[in-house]
């Protein structure tokens, strides 16, 4: 064998390096290279992040149980909870705007403001519609506050504008004290009425005997006297009075002041 071909054998016998190492490193060597190029770090933030998102969307305790209502006078607070919607729904996906809607979908609140916080409560405040009233004495009307102070004679009102006529024969003067019981019941009988009952009051009187009284179209009386009655609740009063619309029951007078009430 010739010098030239002994060196070919030996070049072709030589062991060639790949392209690329083929050494896989051991996971102590990736971790430590994770740690010091700082990817491993990074992915352990972002693990956990998305962790502690699923948490917290998911979890029970981000919930709403707990929903406080606020100046709710003509529906009751459990009410309404159920016209806003967000009991049993995680807090971070109620929009209070959207809840405000929702709530002025009922003909008796005006405006609302919802506040979420966290973990899971929501409270609400509620702003009912507050039409203005008139208190008439010796055929002359005049405005009144909600605390009952009498401001001064009123202007002419329209057909829809809230009168309680005063059958007393009381002579009044700017400056004088109402009963505001009688004033947030004839305010609240009102508005219930016509949206519970499709009974719209042709006018509302008081007297010391009766307290507030419903006169309707038919000049039916309806005696609820105080609105701040212990004995016989206004939901109880109300509900009677539907019940008894139901059945037809033909009356002229009807006394809902006391348990047992009193018709003829």
């Amino acid at each position: 064998m010739s010098g030239l071909q002994l060196k070919g054998a030996r070049r072709n016998g030589r062991r060639r390096p790949g392209r690329g190492s083929r050494v896989v490193p051991g996971p102590r060597r990736m971790v430590s290279e994770g740690l010091r190029n700082g990817k491993l770090g990074a992915a352990l933030l972002l693990a956990f992040g998305l962790w502690g998102i699923f948490y917290i969307l998911t979890s029970p305790g981000f919930v709403v149980q707990s929903v406080t209502v606020i100046n709710s006078q003509l529906q009751l607070p459990e009410q309404v909870v159920q016209l806003a919607e967000v009991r049993g729904r995680p807090i971070w996906l109620i929009d209070p705007e959207e809840v405000v809607t929702n709530l002025r979908r009922s003909s008796y609140i005006e405006s609302a403001t919802v506040t979420l916080a966290l973990p899971n409560h929501v409270t609400i405040i509620v702003g009912e519609r507050q039409p203005a009233i008139r208190w008439s004495a010796g055929g002359t009307p005049f405005l009144v506050d909600k605390s009952g102070l009498v401001l001064g004679p009123a202007e002419p009102s329209g057909e829809d504008a809230l009168v309680v006529i005063d059958t007393s024969h009381a002579v009044l003067q700017q400056g004088d004290q109402l009963d505001p019981d009688a004033l947030e019941l004839a305010r609240v009988l009102w508005i219930r009425l016509p949206q519970e009952l499709n009974l719209k009051p042709k006018r509302i009187e008081w007297d010391i005997g009766y307290g507030i009284s419903v006169i309707t179209e038919s000049d039916q009386q309806i005696a609820f006297g105080r609105k701040d009655d212990k004995k016989v609740p206004l939901d109880v009063k109300i509900a009677t009075l539907q019940q008894l619309i139901a059945d037809g029951t033909p009356f002229q007078f009807l006394d809902l002041r006391p348990a047992l009430p009193y018709y003829r």
